[in-house]
């Protein structure tokens, strides 16, 4: 985070920061128990 913060310019891409969640977002450990 301190790396954007001090960067002077950023492109457009999508910065994940949620361990890869997003692509597969029906994993196990974020269904929970049944």
């Amino acid at each position: 985070v301190r790396f954007i913060l001090a960067s002077p310019a950023m492109t457009g891409q999508m910065i994940a920061l949620d361990s890869g969640q997003h692509l597969a977002w029906e994993t196990p450990d974020a269904i929970g128990p049944e």
